[in-house]
């Protein structure tokens, strides 16, 4: 159950990636927001447009990340990034590279600015779909997982409840 105090994740606004918020109040099923991590200090939170109410439902609660996971995650960024700087290099630049993808997820999420003034379509997702695609993507291990994820896509109705 959410309290006032929590730090939560609300998804920003026009699709962009999700943000760290704060709950200040809460009233009638929605939640008075500041945004910003727990490492700033609160005199320098910010308040989006005034006042900024969201539903509890689209609220989830606010972890830290693993640490452990966040040293696998620097060894992961440094073998991408000679990756994508070989193969970028190799292939013509544009959406026939193999990594553009990589770039448009980038480009939609805190950070990416660079590669969406470069060109670089911003893709709709935040870090609850890309914990979703990395969760899919280790998972995978052969043609049937790939079916099933692919089902699941074409037959949503199968697997609602």
């Amino acid at each position: 159950m959410l309290q006032i105090g929590d730090f939560v994740r609300v998804k920003g606004s026009e699709g962009s990636a999700w943000e760290i918020a704060r709950i200040e109040k809460i009233q009638d099923g929605k939640a008075l927001l500041s945004f910003g991590s727990p490492g700033i200090p609160e005199h320098q939170r910010l308040w989006g447009p005034f006042p900024t109410w969201e539903p509890l439902q689209n609220l989830t609660p606010y972890q830290e990340p693993d640490p452990s996971r966040r040293c696998a995650m620097k060894d992961a960024v440094k073998k991408a990034q000679k990756t994508i700087a070989y193969e970028s290099y190799n292939y013509n630049p544009g959406e026939d590279n193999p990594f553009y993808i990589v770039g448009r997820i980038l480009a939609g999420l805190p950070g990416g600015e660079a590669l969406e003034d470069a060109g670089i379509k911003p893709a709709q997702v935040g870090w609850r779909e890309l914990q979703l695609i990395a969760d899919i993507l280790t998972s995978v291990e052969n043609a049937d997982d790939v079916k099933q994820v692919a089902d699941a896509i074409l037959h949503p109705e199968k697997y609602l409840d």
